[in-house]
């Protein structure tokens, strides 16, 4: 899902602007669903779970930001028959420092796949491992099956880079099908 947002005046804390809310298909490259809201009158996050529900997909993943980490967002998706892949910020502290602690043990990986790219000018490692979601916070996360790490290594330029982003899924699937 993707959002975009029309705005005048930045600097005005209080203007009023538009923002819209697309679900888009990555397999056809069309937008199924389009919701506009004001940032006054509306959320994000409710516009989010409305055309979740309002979409009529099933079985379909669904992919989100970091603002759709929300446990009422997923449990829309897996009420409405569908999986879930979502980043996970530091918006959910706790679940963010657990995430990392799942990932730094090597006995919860269920597969890692490592992939290398050349392109716009730049030199890019991603390595993907997902590993299962056990212990804590399992009741409070419907459905949470897998932690998924993607750390992107390379060059931009002449500057070396690295990030670590992190994804939690009610999907058991392989890094290469994540990839």
């Amino acid at each position: 899902m993707e959002s975009q947002n029309t705005l005048v005046n930045p600097h005005d804390k209080s203007q009023n602007f538009v923002k819209f809310i697309s679900l888009f298909s990555q397999e056809t490259g069309l937008v199924l669903h389009l919701k506009q809201i004001e940032n006054k009158t509306g959320s994000e996050i409710a516009a989010v779970q409305d055309i979740i529900r309002d979409c009529g997909l099933k079985n379909k993943v669904f992919t989100g930001d970091s603002l759709q980490c929300q446990r009422q967002t997923i449990r829309c998706l897996v009420e409405s028959n569908n999986d879930y892949v979502i980043a996970v910020k530091k918006n959910q502290p706790n679940l963010y420092n657990h995430l990392e602690i799942i990932s730094q043990n090597e006995s919860n990986i269920l597969s890692e796949s490592l992939e290398k790219d050349i392109s716009h000018g730049r030199k890019i490692k991603r390595k993907v491992a997902v590993f299962e979601f056990i212990e804590n916070n399992k009741k409070e996360w419907e459905s949470l099956q897998s932690v998924i790490q993607v750390t992107r290594s390379g060059e931009r330029g002449k500057k070396s880079y690295k990030e670590i982003v992190y994804y939690i899924s009610n999907l058991k699937k392989d890094a290469l099908y994540i990839q």
